[in-house]
């Protein structure tokens, strides 16, 4: 276990007479649970907390160094092989580096054992934070998973004084299609800052020659780690169907994981890996999301699909499944779905269609997303609303 302690930059002194909430999550990738609460602390200077962050993980993610620079104090349990040993250490650092006022969980697997240690340790506040909607998915329905998660749901309602979902779909996950008969229930909606959105399209130009795509070039991008849930093998048969009608498609997909190798050899065997960009992770997905012509979205579930409200932001149309929440949806024209069982050839029919439509007013559907729900100064307000009921703090 290692300790970063708060930079004399960070505020400490202040900070320290703030109740003291700790972030229990894997690590800081560019994943969308990181990338949020990134934009959290980035936008919460004035906190009515003071934030921390226990990772399991001992190297480094990428959102670290930046969130050491923000006066964010990192702790590190590492996990190793596993839950049972990390759990008993997790207890000794809440005992050994408390008091924390509050346990912040994000995780969906183990969010109730994590909460049922906080507490034992004492941890008065302790706030289960669904961000996915894993089981609403038909990769997700074995029996194995079914009673892990109802073990989870089970563990978190004991544990847990406060549930958060990010959509209807993320708090059912967690406290069942009745959660809002549960005074501890209620739905956090993301918010992000949008200004990363100014001059996407320049950028967007860069990427265009980095990534070897011709003018007449229609892309459709897909930005999501390679992982079962995102449902790669079916964008890439929808994306073959679409590419024996238009030779000029290419298919550019942002994110790393396991299941990359996979993916590459199947590109190979519908021939069409020349017509493939895999573009890595990357801090800049305005500038993809203006790269793209359409965007590609056939996840098996999804908590929210955030990278559906940044395609729009960009003024570029989204074909999702409909296990997308709708809440995703922000511009009314730009977002469009499909069942999966509509199978690969409608897809491919629909993504042609909207790729044959005139270019949106990118700036209008900007103006929307500005506008909505998805602000980031709304989700800071209503987080801090979260830790005022309970830790029932003033102001």
């Amino acid at each position: 276990m290692s300790r970063t302690p708060a930079p004399a930059n960070g505020g400490s002194v202040a900070d320290a007479a703030k109740p003291r909430v700790l972030h229990v999550l894997k690590s800081l990738p560019l994943g969308g649970i990181e990338s949020w609460l990134m934009h959290v602390l980035r936008h919460d200077r004035a906190s009515v907390v003071a934030h921390e962050l226990l990772l399991m993980v001992e190297k480094p993610g990428a959102y670290e160094a930046e969130a050491r620079s923000l006066g964010v104090r990192i702790h590190k349990v590492v996990k190793g092989r596993s839950w049972f040993s990390w759990l008993p250490r997790f207890y000794h650092f809440l005992r050994r580096e408390g008091p924390f006022a509050a346990v912040h969980s994000h995780s969906s697997r183990i969010g109730g054992a994590i909460l049922a240690v906080a507490a034992l340790a004492r941890v008065p506040a302790r706030i289960a934070h669904q961000h996915d909607a894993r089981s609403a998915g038909p990769d997700f329905t074995g029996g194995r998973e079914a009673f892990l998660r109802r073990a989870n749901m089970v563990l978190t309602k004991l544990t847990a004084t406060r549930r958060i979902g990010i959509t209807e779909t993320a708090i059912e996950d967690i406290a069942g299609p009745g959660w809002q008969r549960h005074k501890d229930c209620s739905i956090l909606l993301y918010g992000f800052d949008f200004s990363s959105f100014d001059g996407a399209e320049a950028r967007a130009a860069a990427l265009r020659r980095s990534l070897d795509l011709r003018p007449g070039n229609r892309v459709v991008g897909h930005v999501g780690r390679f992982d079962p849930v995102k449902n790669h093998d079916f964008l890439l048969k929808v994306f073959a169907r679409l590419a024996r009608a238009d030779p000029e498609a290419r298919l550019v997909m942002v994110g790393r994981g396991s299941l990359e190798p996979e993916v590459r050899k199947l590109g190979e065997a519908l021939g069409v890996a020349d017509r493939l960009r895999f573009a890595g992770s990357t801090r800049d997905i305005a500038a993809y999301m203006a790269l793209f012509d359409l965007f590609l979205f056939p996840s098996f579930s999804e908590g929210l699909g955030i990278v559906c409200v940044e395609a729009q932001a960009a003024g570029t149309p989204v074909l999702a499944s409909d296990t997308v929440p709708r809440e995703a949806a922000v511009v009314k024209e730009g977002f469009h779905v499909l069942p999966l069982g509509a199978g690969e050839d409608l897809w491919a029919r629909r993504s042609a269609e909207l790729l044959a439509m005139p270019k949106s007013d990118a700036q209008a559907w900007r103006n929307q997303v500005d506008q909505s729900a998805f602000g980031i100064e709304r989700c800071v307000r209503d987080l801090h609303g979260v830790y005022r009921e309970e830790l029932a703090l003033k102001g």
